[in-house]
């Protein structure tokens, strides 16, 4: 699979996360200067990982630097909430946020174990 395939695959499987993972760390503590490069590579590991693992790699691994508020916030979301069994409209749209700067921001960057 290519890594533009495989990003997209793995926002597929990282909105399911949302509604059905385990949860973690605070979101909004996580780094803010992640490498691009390890950044996609973790979002790519959905595919392998178990949720909580996910979650907790996603915190740890934190979003690249210049990322915009409204996507931060998604990404907080997604930390925060992952055992969540539903969020609000208002996080579904920072969520949304994210997976737009994420695919816009980033294709062509390898993902997963590459």
């Amino acid at each position: 699979m290519t890594a533009p395939r495989r990003c997209g695959a793995a926002l597929v499987l990282l909105a399911l996360l949302v509604l059905t993972a385990c949860g973690g760390p605070e979101g909004a503590d996580a780094p803010t200067d992640a490498d691009v490069v390890d950044f996609c590579r973790v979002i790519g590991s959905i595919e392998t990982s178990a949720p909580d693992t996910f979650a907790h790699d996603l915190f740890e691994t934190g979003t690249p630097p210049g990322i915009p508020g409204d996507a931060r916030a998604g990404f907080e979301v997604l930390v925060d909430e992952a055992d969540a069994d539903e969020i609000s409209d208002a996080d579904q749209a920072k969520v949304e946020a994210f997976f737009g700067y994420f695919t816009t921001t980033f294709t062509g960057v390898p993902a997963g174990d590459q």
